[in-house]
Protein backbone atom coordinates (compact mmCIF):
# COMPACT_ATOMS: atom_id res chain seq x y z
CA UNK A 1 0.00 0.00 0.00
CA UNK A 2 3.27 2.03 -0.44
CA UNK A 3 5.85 3.85 -2.93
CA UNK A 4 8.95 2.64 -2.36
CA UNK A 5 10.58 5.54 -4.40
CA UNK A 6 13.03 7.81 -2.03
CA UNK A 7 12.83 5.36 0.72
CA UNK A 8 15.63 5.46 3.62
CA UNK A 9 16.43 2.41 5.35
CA UNK A 10 18.79 3.04 8.04
CA UNK A 11 17.61 4.87 11.21
CA UNK A 12 20.77 6.96 11.55
CA UNK A 13 20.19 8.36 8.19
CA UNK A 14 16.70 8.97 8.74
CA UNK A 15 17.06 10.80 11.63
CA UNK A 16 20.04 13.06 10.36
CA UNK A 17 17.73 13.66 7.00
CA UNK A 18 14.92 15.08 9.39
CA UNK A 19 17.09 17.32 10.95
CA UNK A 20 18.05 19.70 7.54
CA UNK A 21 14.53 20.02 7.22
CA UNK A 22 13.35 21.33 10.96
CA UNK A 23 14.19 24.58 12.00
CA UNK A 24 13.24 24.11 15.85
CA UNK A 25 11.94 21.93 18.67
CA UNK A 26 8.92 20.48 20.65
CA UNK A 27 8.46 21.40 23.57
CA UNK A 28 6.13 19.81 25.52
CA UNK A 29 5.15 21.65 28.86
CA UNK A 30 5.80 19.59 32.34
CA UNK A 31 3.41 18.06 34.41
CA UNK A 32 2.64 19.53 37.86
CA UNK A 33 4.25 18.61 40.81
CA UNK A 34 2.85 15.36 41.58
CA UNK A 35 0.73 14.47 38.34
CA UNK A 36 1.31 11.76 36.18
CA UNK A 37 1.45 12.88 32.25
CA UNK A 38 0.39 10.98 29.54
CA UNK A 39 1.68 11.94 26.12
CA UNK A 40 -0.76 10.84 23.18
CA UNK A 41 -0.93 10.56 19.53
CA UNK A 42 -4.27 10.54 17.76
CA UNK A 43 -3.05 8.92 14.28
CA UNK A 44 -5.35 8.25 11.50
CA UNK A 45 -3.03 6.77 9.00
CA UNK A 46 -2.71 10.16 7.20
CA UNK A 47 0.20 11.94 6.38
CA UNK A 48 0.52 14.64 9.11
CA UNK A 49 -0.66 12.62 11.79
CA UNK A 50 1.95 9.88 10.93
CA UNK A 51 5.07 12.29 10.46
CA UNK A 52 4.32 13.47 14.24
CA UNK A 53 4.28 9.60 15.42
CA UNK A 54 7.70 9.17 13.09
CA UNK A 55 9.26 12.51 14.55
CA UNK A 56 8.69 11.81 18.16
CA UNK A 57 10.07 8.29 17.29
CA UNK A 58 13.16 9.41 15.79
CA UNK A 59 13.79 12.42 17.31
CA UNK A 60 12.77 11.89 20.80
CA UNK A 61 12.77 8.41 21.02
CA UNK A 62 12.81 8.75 24.97
CA UNK A 63 9.72 10.79 25.43
CA UNK A 64 7.13 7.94 26.06
CA UNK A 65 4.30 8.18 23.56
CA UNK A 66 0.92 6.39 23.13
CA UNK A 67 -0.52 5.69 19.83
CA UNK A 68 -4.50 6.06 19.72
CA UNK A 69 -6.77 5.23 16.51
CA UNK A 70 -10.24 6.01 16.61
CA UNK A 71 -12.03 3.93 13.84
CA UNK A 72 -15.13 5.62 12.07
CA UNK A 73 -15.88 1.84 10.41
CA UNK A 74 -16.04 3.44 7.02
CA UNK A 75 -12.22 4.25 6.75
CA UNK A 76 -10.44 4.66 3.36
CA UNK A 77 -9.12 1.68 2.19
CA UNK A 78 -5.74 1.24 2.49
CA UNK A 79 -5.58 2.71 6.68
CA UNK A 80 -4.94 -0.53 8.49
CA UNK A 81 -2.52 -1.19 6.38
CA UNK A 82 -0.64 2.11 6.72
CA UNK A 83 -1.31 1.73 10.37
CA UNK A 84 0.06 -1.35 10.23
CA UNK A 85 3.30 -0.13 8.36
CA UNK A 86 4.05 2.45 11.40
CA UNK A 87 3.51 0.22 14.21
CA UNK A 88 6.18 -2.26 12.71
CA UNK A 89 8.51 0.76 12.37
CA UNK A 90 7.94 2.45 16.10
CA UNK A 91 7.69 -1.11 17.47
CA UNK A 92 4.54 0.80 19.43
CA UNK A 93 1.30 -0.83 19.79
CA UNK A 94 -1.53 1.43 18.42
CA UNK A 95 -4.64 1.06 20.38
CA UNK A 96 -7.41 1.06 18.11
CA UNK A 97 -10.93 1.59 19.38
CA UNK A 98 -13.79 0.32 16.77
CA UNK A 99 -17.17 1.32 16.80
CA UNK A 100 -19.87 -1.30 16.69
CA UNK A 101 -21.89 0.68 14.13
CA UNK A 102 -19.91 2.44 11.36
CA UNK A 103 -20.73 5.95 10.93
CA UNK A 104 -22.82 4.90 7.73
CA UNK A 105 -24.60 2.35 9.71
CA UNK A 106 -25.37 4.95 12.65
CA UNK A 107 -26.56 7.40 9.42
CA UNK A 108 -29.15 4.67 8.72
CA UNK A 109 -30.06 4.14 12.15
CA UNK A 110 -30.66 7.53 12.65
CA UNK A 111 -33.12 7.33 9.56
CA UNK A 112 -30.83 8.37 7.26
CA UNK A 113 -29.42 11.61 9.36
CA UNK A 114 -26.58 12.27 7.08
CA UNK A 115 -23.65 14.43 8.84
CA UNK A 116 -23.72 18.16 7.17
CA UNK A 117 -21.44 20.93 7.64
CA UNK A 118 -24.38 22.54 10.37
CA UNK A 119 -25.00 18.82 12.03
CA UNK A 120 -21.19 17.29 12.21
CA UNK A 121 -21.78 14.94 14.80
CA UNK A 122 -19.57 12.44 12.75
CA UNK A 123 -16.55 13.92 14.20
CA UNK A 124 -17.78 14.02 17.74
CA UNK A 125 -19.11 10.82 18.08
CA UNK A 126 -16.76 8.71 15.81
CA UNK A 127 -13.51 10.86 16.72
CA UNK A 128 -13.50 12.91 19.73
CA UNK A 129 -15.94 11.17 22.12
CA UNK A 130 -14.07 7.85 21.76
CA UNK A 131 -10.95 9.61 22.51
CA UNK A 132 -11.93 11.26 25.30
CA UNK A 133 -13.87 8.07 27.02
CA UNK A 134 -10.12 7.13 26.34
CA UNK A 135 -8.76 9.40 28.15
CA UNK A 136 -11.32 9.15 31.25
CA UNK A 137 -10.69 5.59 31.52
CA UNK A 138 -6.49 6.53 31.84
CA UNK A 139 -7.77 9.08 34.85
CA UNK A 140 -10.02 6.33 36.48
CA UNK A 141 -6.70 3.97 36.44
CA UNK A 142 -4.27 6.33 37.85
CA UNK A 143 -6.18 8.95 39.79
CA UNK A 144 -7.18 12.90 39.27
CA UNK A 145 -3.54 13.94 39.09
CA UNK A 146 -2.94 12.96 36.01
CA UNK A 147 -2.48 14.89 32.77
CA UNK A 148 -2.98 14.41 28.97
CA UNK A 149 -1.11 16.20 26.15
CA UNK A 150 -2.34 15.15 22.83
CA UNK A 151 0.04 15.51 20.01
CA UNK A 152 -1.43 17.14 17.11
CA UNK A 153 -0.68 16.29 13.34
CA UNK A 154 -1.16 20.34 12.41
CA UNK A 155 1.64 22.19 10.11
CA UNK A 156 4.00 24.92 10.19
CA UNK A 157 1.82 26.40 6.80
CA UNK A 158 -1.66 25.47 8.67
CA UNK A 159 -1.75 28.76 10.86
CA UNK A 160 -5.83 28.56 11.75
CA UNK A 161 -6.36 25.68 11.71
CA UNK A 162 -6.58 23.97 15.72
CA UNK A 163 -7.32 20.32 15.55
CA UNK A 164 -10.02 18.90 18.16
CA UNK A 165 -10.99 22.04 20.63
CA UNK A 166 -11.05 20.51 24.12
CA UNK A 167 -13.17 22.23 26.93
CA UNK A 168 -11.40 22.39 30.51
CA UNK A 169 -13.16 19.99 31.98
CA UNK A 170 -11.91 17.53 29.45
CA UNK A 171 -8.20 18.65 30.90
CA UNK A 172 -6.25 17.66 27.28
CA UNK A 173 -3.51 19.90 26.48
CA UNK A 174 -2.80 19.87 22.74
CA UNK A 175 0.76 20.78 21.20
CA UNK A 176 1.41 20.73 17.57
CA UNK A 177 4.98 19.10 16.91
CA UNK A 178 4.88 19.93 13.30
CA UNK A 179 4.04 23.55 13.72
CA UNK A 180 7.11 23.42 16.57
CA UNK A 181 9.54 22.22 13.81
CA UNK A 182 8.66 24.39 10.82
CA UNK A 183 7.31 21.18 9.08
CA UNK A 184 5.14 22.64 5.99
CA UNK A 185 3.18 19.88 3.30
CA UNK A 186 6.54 19.62 1.15
CA UNK A 187 8.55 18.51 4.23
CA UNK A 188 5.91 16.84 6.19
CA UNK A 189 5.47 14.44 2.70
CA UNK A 190 9.06 13.84 2.14
CA UNK A 191 9.51 12.50 6.11
CA UNK A 192 6.31 10.19 5.52
CA UNK A 193 8.10 9.02 2.00
CA UNK A 194 11.56 8.16 3.53
CA UNK A 195 10.06 6.26 6.61
CA UNK A 196 7.33 4.40 5.23
CA UNK A 197 6.02 5.60 1.82
CA UNK A 198 3.08 8.23 1.29
CA UNK A 199 -0.38 5.68 1.78
CA UNK A 200 -1.59 5.36 -2.08
CA UNK A 201 -5.32 6.38 -1.13
CA UNK A 202 -4.00 9.43 -1.63
CA UNK A 203 -3.90 8.81 -5.43
CA UNK A 204 -7.55 8.73 -5.20
CA UNK A 205 -8.37 10.97 -2.59
CA UNK A 206 -7.12 14.03 -0.73
CA UNK A 207 -7.05 13.38 3.17
CA UNK A 208 -7.31 10.42 5.80
CA UNK A 209 -10.39 9.69 7.28
CA UNK A 210 -13.68 8.52 6.08
CA UNK A 211 -14.02 6.83 2.67
CA UNK A 212 -17.39 8.90 2.70
CA UNK A 213 -17.27 12.33 3.93
CA UNK A 214 -19.56 15.51 3.42
CA UNK A 215 -16.16 17.36 2.62
CA UNK A 216 -15.57 15.30 0.03
CA UNK A 217 -15.26 16.96 -3.32
CA UNK A 218 -17.35 15.34 -6.78
CA UNK A 219 -13.98 13.79 -8.34
CA UNK A 220 -13.61 11.97 -4.71
CA UNK A 221 -17.18 10.26 -5.01
CA UNK A 222 -16.36 9.66 -8.87
CA UNK A 223 -13.04 7.91 -7.39
CA UNK A 224 -14.67 5.83 -4.46
CA UNK A 225 -17.35 4.56 -6.55
CA UNK A 226 -15.19 2.98 -8.65
CA UNK A 227 -12.33 2.41 -5.96
CA UNK A 228 -14.57 0.94 -2.65
CA UNK A 229 -18.25 0.22 -4.40
CA UNK A 230 -19.51 -1.52 -0.93
CA UNK A 231 -18.42 1.87 0.88
CA UNK A 232 -20.21 4.08 -1.97
CA UNK A 233 -23.32 1.28 -2.11
CA UNK A 234 -23.84 1.25 1.52
CA UNK A 235 -23.72 5.24 1.41
CA UNK A 236 -25.87 5.62 -1.78
CA UNK A 237 -28.72 3.39 0.29
CA UNK A 238 -28.40 5.65 3.49
CA UNK A 239 -29.48 8.79 1.26
CA UNK A 240 -32.70 7.15 1.30
CA UNK A 241 -34.46 7.90 -2.46
CA UNK A 242 -37.49 7.33 -3.70
CA UNK A 243 -37.90 4.46 -5.19
CA UNK A 244 -38.84 5.62 -8.71
CA UNK A 245 -36.14 7.91 -8.62
CA UNK A 246 -33.67 5.92 -7.61
CA UNK A 247 -34.69 2.97 -10.22
CA UNK A 248 -34.51 5.69 -12.78
CA UNK A 249 -30.80 6.71 -11.90
CA UNK A 250 -29.79 2.92 -11.62
CA UNK A 251 -30.90 2.68 -15.00
CA UNK A 252 -28.02 1.80 -17.96
CA UNK A 253 -28.04 1.91 -21.36
CA UNK A 254 -26.39 0.03 -23.01
CA UNK A 255 -22.01 0.65 -22.55
CA UNK A 256 -19.77 1.22 -24.94
CA UNK A 257 -17.71 -1.55 -24.57
CA UNK A 258 -20.83 -4.08 -24.29
CA UNK A 259 -22.32 -2.84 -27.86
CA UNK A 260 -18.42 -3.06 -29.64
CA UNK A 261 -17.54 -6.14 -27.46
CA UNK A 262 -14.14 -4.37 -27.49
CA UNK A 263 -12.52 -4.37 -23.76
CA UNK A 264 -12.96 -1.09 -21.50
CA UNK A 265 -9.08 -1.01 -21.43
CA UNK A 266 -9.04 -1.34 -25.55
CA UNK A 267 -10.90 2.04 -25.65
CA UNK A 268 -9.68 5.52 -24.83
CA UNK A 269 -11.30 9.12 -24.44
CA UNK A 270 -10.74 11.04 -27.84
CA UNK A 271 -7.34 13.32 -27.17
CA UNK A 272 -6.94 17.35 -28.46
CA UNK A 273 -4.70 16.63 -31.34
CA UNK A 274 -2.03 18.87 -29.71
CA UNK A 275 -1.53 16.37 -26.82
CA UNK A 276 -0.11 13.80 -29.16
CA UNK A 277 -0.63 14.40 -32.54
CA UNK A 278 -4.00 12.07 -32.64
CA UNK A 279 -6.54 13.58 -36.02
CA UNK A 280 -7.91 16.94 -35.42
CA UNK A 281 -10.98 17.24 -34.75
CA UNK A 282 -14.63 19.74 -35.29
CA UNK A 283 -14.53 20.07 -31.71
CA UNK A 284 -11.22 21.36 -31.45
CA UNK A 285 -12.21 24.75 -33.16
CA UNK A 286 -13.33 27.76 -31.71
CA UNK A 287 -15.00 28.48 -28.20
CA UNK A 288 -16.95 26.15 -25.69
CA UNK A 289 -20.67 26.11 -27.16
CA UNK A 290 -23.40 25.22 -24.68
CA UNK A 291 -25.91 24.07 -27.64
CA UNK A 292 -26.17 22.07 -31.50
CA UNK A 293 -26.91 24.25 -33.72
CA UNK A 294 -27.63 26.81 -31.99
CA UNK A 295 -26.27 30.15 -30.39
CA UNK A 296 -28.11 31.07 -27.11
CA UNK A 297 -25.83 30.14 -24.35
CA UNK A 298 -28.22 28.17 -21.66
CA UNK A 299 -27.16 24.44 -20.29
CA UNK A 300 -30.33 23.16 -22.37
CA UNK A 301 -32.07 22.02 -25.32
CA UNK A 302 -34.43 19.96 -26.09
CA UNK A 303 -33.65 18.39 -22.82
CA UNK A 304 -30.52 17.52 -23.40
CA UNK A 305 -27.76 19.04 -20.91
CA UNK A 306 -24.61 19.97 -21.45
CA UNK A 307 -21.59 19.16 -18.82
CA UNK A 308 -18.04 20.42 -18.43
CA UNK A 309 -15.92 17.04 -17.76
CA UNK A 310 -12.04 16.70 -16.80
CA UNK A 311 -9.87 13.82 -18.17
CA UNK A 312 -6.34 12.94 -16.59
CA UNK A 313 -3.94 11.79 -19.57
CA UNK A 314 -1.02 9.92 -18.59
CA UNK A 315 2.09 9.66 -20.70
CA UNK A 316 4.61 6.48 -21.29
CA UNK A 317 7.29 5.74 -24.49
CA UNK A 318 4.48 5.57 -27.08
CA UNK A 319 2.28 8.30 -26.16
CA UNK A 320 -0.74 8.43 -24.16
CA UNK A 321 -0.94 5.04 -21.65
CA UNK A 322 -3.83 5.71 -19.12
CA UNK A 323 -6.73 8.19 -19.07
CA UNK A 324 -9.09 9.15 -15.99
CA UNK A 325 -12.53 10.65 -15.74
CA UNK A 326 -11.40 13.74 -12.88
CA UNK A 327 -14.70 15.64 -12.43
CA UNK A 328 -17.12 17.46 -13.94
CA UNK A 329 -19.49 20.44 -13.32
CA UNK A 330 -22.54 21.92 -15.19
CA UNK A 331 -20.04 25.70 -15.68
CA UNK A 332 -16.83 26.05 -16.64
CA UNK A 333 -16.12 28.02 -14.24
CA UNK A 334 -17.07 25.50 -11.56
CA UNK A 335 -14.41 22.42 -13.11
CA UNK A 336 -11.87 24.88 -13.41
CA UNK A 337 -11.60 25.25 -9.66
CA UNK A 338 -11.83 21.97 -8.63
CA UNK A 339 -8.71 21.49 -11.07
CA UNK A 340 -6.94 23.98 -8.88
CA UNK A 341 -7.41 21.47 -6.18
CA UNK A 342 -6.94 18.61 -8.23
CA UNK A 343 -3.57 19.91 -9.26
CA UNK A 344 -2.15 20.93 -5.88
CA UNK A 345 -2.99 17.16 -5.03
CA UNK A 346 -1.30 15.53 -7.42
CA UNK A 347 1.43 17.83 -7.14
CA UNK A 348 1.84 17.69 -3.99
CA UNK A 349 2.00 13.83 -3.62
CA UNK A 350 3.32 12.86 -6.78
CA UNK A 351 6.20 10.86 -4.77
CA UNK A 352 3.39 8.03 -5.27
CA UNK A 353 3.94 7.67 -8.75
CA UNK A 354 8.11 7.97 -8.39
CA UNK A 355 7.70 11.63 -9.52
CA UNK A 356 10.10 13.75 -7.16
CA UNK A 357 8.62 17.48 -7.98
CA UNK A 358 6.19 19.20 -8.79
CA UNK A 359 7.39 19.80 -11.93
CA UNK A 360 7.71 15.88 -12.84
CA UNK A 361 4.04 15.80 -12.18
CA UNK A 362 3.09 18.34 -14.78
CA UNK A 363 5.62 16.28 -17.24
CA UNK A 364 3.79 13.36 -17.13
CA UNK A 365 0.24 14.51 -16.59
CA UNK A 366 -1.99 16.58 -19.01
CA UNK A 367 -5.35 17.85 -18.54
CA UNK A 368 -7.52 18.45 -20.36
CA UNK A 369 -11.58 19.56 -20.49
CA UNK A 370 -14.82 19.08 -22.58
CA UNK A 371 -17.50 20.02 -23.49
CA UNK A 372 -20.30 16.95 -23.51
CA UNK A 373 -23.66 17.78 -24.65
CA UNK A 374 -25.98 14.46 -22.57
CA UNK A 375 -28.85 13.25 -24.76
CA UNK A 376 -32.16 13.14 -23.05
CA UNK A 377 -30.30 14.56 -19.81
CA UNK A 378 -33.80 15.78 -18.26
CA UNK A 379 -35.06 11.83 -18.21
CA UNK A 380 -32.00 10.04 -18.39
CA UNK A 381 -31.54 12.01 -14.96
CA UNK A 382 -34.33 13.91 -13.19
CA UNK A 383 -34.42 16.48 -10.79
CA UNK A 384 -34.21 15.58 -6.73
CA UNK A 385 -37.52 15.12 -4.85
CA UNK A 386 -37.55 17.59 -2.50
CA UNK A 387 -36.90 16.48 1.14
CA UNK A 388 -34.07 13.69 0.28
CA UNK A 389 -31.09 14.74 2.51
CA UNK A 390 -27.29 13.97 0.53
CA UNK A 391 -23.69 13.48 1.60
CA UNK A 392 -22.83 15.86 -0.69
CA UNK A 393 -23.71 19.59 -0.23
CA UNK A 394 -24.90 20.58 -3.23
CA UNK A 395 -27.55 17.83 -2.77
CA UNK A 396 -26.56 15.88 -5.81
CA UNK A 397 -27.51 12.18 -4.54
CA UNK A 398 -24.75 9.59 -5.17
CA UNK A 399 -26.68 7.48 -7.36
CA UNK A 400 -27.02 11.40 -9.39
CA UNK A 401 -23.35 11.35 -9.53
CA UNK A 402 -22.68 7.75 -10.49
CA UNK A 403 -25.19 7.86 -13.65
CA UNK A 404 -23.71 11.63 -14.57
CA UNK A 405 -20.34 9.92 -15.05
CA UNK A 406 -21.37 7.38 -16.28
CA UNK A 407 -23.12 8.72 -19.28
CA UNK A 408 -20.23 11.42 -19.59
CA UNK A 409 -17.79 8.24 -20.24
CA UNK A 410 -19.91 6.77 -22.45
CA UNK A 411 -20.25 9.81 -24.89
CA UNK A 412 -16.26 10.27 -24.62
CA UNK A 413 -15.57 6.97 -25.48
CA UNK A 414 -17.83 7.45 -28.56
CA UNK A 415 -15.97 10.55 -29.09
CA UNK A 416 -12.56 8.59 -28.88
CA UNK A 417 -13.75 6.09 -31.55
CA UNK A 418 -14.77 8.90 -34.05
CA UNK A 419 -11.58 10.00 -33.48
CA UNK A 420 -9.88 6.91 -34.13
CA UNK A 421 -12.11 6.24 -36.84
CA UNK A 422 -9.87 9.31 -38.52
CA UNK A 423 -6.50 7.48 -37.99
CA UNK A 424 -3.81 7.28 -40.66
CA UNK A 425 -3.48 3.63 -38.93
CA UNK A 426 -5.99 1.56 -41.35
CA UNK A 427 -6.49 -1.17 -38.69
CA UNK A 428 -7.42 0.93 -36.44
CA UNK A 429 -9.75 3.44 -38.45
CA UNK A 430 -11.14 0.05 -39.73
CA UNK A 431 -11.46 -1.39 -36.06
CA UNK A 432 -13.04 1.91 -34.87
CA UNK A 433 -15.38 2.05 -38.01
CA UNK A 434 -17.20 -1.34 -37.28
CA UNK A 435 -17.53 -0.49 -33.58
CA UNK A 436 -19.18 2.38 -33.89
CA UNK A 437 -21.48 1.02 -36.59
CA UNK A 438 -22.36 -1.48 -33.61
CA UNK A 439 -23.41 1.27 -31.19
CA UNK A 440 -27.26 2.25 -31.15
CA UNK A 441 -27.37 4.51 -28.13
CA UNK A 442 -26.73 7.92 -28.75
CA UNK A 443 -25.46 9.17 -25.25
CA UNK A 444 -24.68 12.38 -26.53
CA UNK A 445 -21.67 14.66 -28.11
CA UNK A 446 -18.43 16.19 -27.71
CA UNK A 447 -18.72 19.94 -28.25
CA UNK A 448 -15.88 21.52 -27.87
CA UNK A 449 -12.42 20.11 -26.30
CA UNK A 450 -8.87 21.84 -25.47
CA UNK A 451 -6.09 21.50 -23.00
CA UNK A 452 -6.14 22.89 -19.81
CA UNK A 453 -3.00 24.59 -19.01
CA UNK A 454 -2.40 23.73 -15.32
CA UNK A 455 -0.68 25.79 -12.91
CA UNK A 456 2.43 25.51 -11.26
CA UNK A 457 2.71 24.75 -7.79
CA UNK A 458 4.09 27.96 -6.45
CA UNK A 459 0.97 29.61 -8.54
CA UNK A 460 -1.71 27.15 -6.51
CA UNK A 461 -0.39 27.42 -3.01
CA UNK A 462 -1.26 31.48 -3.11
CA UNK A 463 -4.37 31.01 -5.31
CA UNK A 464 -7.17 32.55 -3.59
CA UNK A 465 -9.73 29.91 -4.69
CA UNK A 466 -8.16 27.59 -2.47
CA UNK A 467 -7.75 29.60 0.27
CA UNK A 468 -10.99 30.01 0.93
CA UNK A 469 -12.29 26.68 0.26
CA UNK A 470 -14.38 25.08 3.19
CA UNK A 471 -11.64 23.69 6.18
CA UNK A 472 -12.02 20.01 6.22
CA UNK A 473 -12.52 17.47 9.50
CA UNK A 474 -10.29 18.77 11.78
CA UNK A 475 -9.72 15.06 13.01
CA UNK A 476 -8.67 14.50 9.53
CA UNK A 477 -5.27 15.02 7.54
CA UNK A 478 -4.24 16.22 4.27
Amino acid sequence: MFSNSGRISDKGELVKFIRTLVTGEVVIPPAPAGFKQFILIPTSSGIDSTAVAIVMALLYPAIPVVYVFTDTGNEVTGTKEALDKLEAFTARKIIRMTPKRSLVERALDQGSFIPSQRARWCTQQFKALPFKRFVQGLRELHGDKTEFISLVGVRADEPTRTGIEWSAADAIKTVFPLQQLGLGKTEVNQIVNAVLGLPTYYAHKSRSGCEICIYSRRSEIIAMSQVSPGTFELAAKSEQLPKEYQDKLRERPQSVSAATGISRNWLRYPVPSVLDGSPSQPWETGVPTMRRNQDTLDLFSAGNQTYFVAVEHHFGVLGVTHQKLVNYSSSLAGLKKSLKFHSLHRQQTGLIWGESTAADVRDSMRLSIYAVELTDADRRIPQKPKGVFTWQNDGRSLDEIQKTTYLLEQSLLVAGLQQDALSTDVTIAETATQALQRISVDFGQVLHGSMYDTPALNELLSDIDIEDAPVMCNACAR
